[in-house]
């Protein structure tokens, strides 16, 4: 039996974000985080900004593939 997982209203597309792959920031059993910037048009679910310094810097989680 399939299953399909809704999308998460956090997950971002790859239109939000530039994932610094260079910088890994730190892995576990489910995840790797590595360092981002945040695109400045970038809104939230609650069609608010999102504030952060100049930099736009942020931690991206990817999930590791489940087979």
């Amino acid at each position: 039996m399939l299953q399909f997982l809704k999308a998460d209203e956090w997950e971002l597309n790859e239109s939000d974000v530039l994932i610094q792959f260079v910088h890994k920031i730190g892995n576990g059993s489910t995840a790797e985080v590595y360092r981002g910037k945040l695109s400045k048009d970038f809104r939230t679910p609650a069609n608010g900004p999102v504030v952060l310094d100049e930099s736009y810097q942020v931690a991206v989680k990817i999930l590791k593939k489940v087979c």
